[in-house]
């Protein structure tokens, strides 16, 4: 498995305003440090936080974030590539995800393999992106992941931190986890992504695209046990 750098700077772009109802995202630079193991979970008000840097963080979500959801959500440059997100995605879609009870139960989810977990990535705790686990319906006992990151945050290291991050909280409750992961066929750079955290392809699938509204191809892949990090 790829180890980690210690040291390195993480800049999130400004969004551009695209038009009405645009919200701005607009962050400054994140300047990275220490080492793997630094990284922790802790609590705050209104539940669970895992720290990544003094500025990236893992949380659960909040009905707040509504409106940097929905923008983010709507970049059709995000959404086609997310199976159940409808497109356009209105501010009343973001409402009743933020509803789900999962956001409510993250600390247990990250311990219980048959639960839903879902964070928030946040820089300066205002969202760029989110992460979830789900149990496997392809490897039986399996965590697999889904992910999404803003336009303006891809090319940023943000997203390999935050999947690292979760992968490490959930070993230290249960060391001999399985991780599953897919992408669109054509989605090269969730691919690259995927294979860079260790993750070996074992196949592919059919699956409905609710944003394209047709069938897509995705590739598959695992993250064996004996490839995972040691803490």
């Amino acid at each position: 498995m790829a180890g980690h750098r210690d040291d390195y700077t993480i800049c999130v772009k400004p969004i551009i305003n695209c038009g009405a109802g645009a919200v701005d995202l607009r962050v400054t630079c994140i300047c990275w440090s220490g080492s793997a193991g630094n990284r922790g979970g802790r609590m705050q008000a209104g539940g669970m936080e895992l720290q990544i840097t003094e500025q990236l963080s893992l949380r659960p979500f909040r009905p707040a974030d509504r409106h940097n959801l929905t923008a983010a959500i709507n970049d059709w440059s995000v959404t086609r590539w997310l199976s159940s997100v409808p497109h356009p995605y209105r501010i009343d879609h973001a409402d009743a995800y933020l509803a789900r009870p999962e956001h409510k139960l993250c600390e247990s989810a990250m311990q219980d393999a048959s639960a839903t977990l879902a964070l928030a990535i946040c820089v300066f705790d205002d969202l760029v992106g989110g992460l979830s686990l789900v149990p496997s319906a392809r490897r039986q006992g399996a965590r697999e992941f889904g992910f999404w990151l803003a336009r303006p945050a891809w090319g940023q290291r943000i997203m390999p931190a935050a999947v690292q991050t979760v992968i490490e909280a959930v070993r230290r409750h249960a060391p001999e986890t399985e991780f599953v992961a897919s992408a669109n066929h054509d989605n090269l750079r969730s691919q690259r992504l995927i294979v860079s955290l260790g993750f070996v392809q074992d196949g592919q699938e059919e699956i409905g695209s609710a944003p394209l509204q047709r069938p897509v191809t995705i590739d598959c892949f695992h993250l064996p046990v004996a490839q995972l990090p040691q803490p």
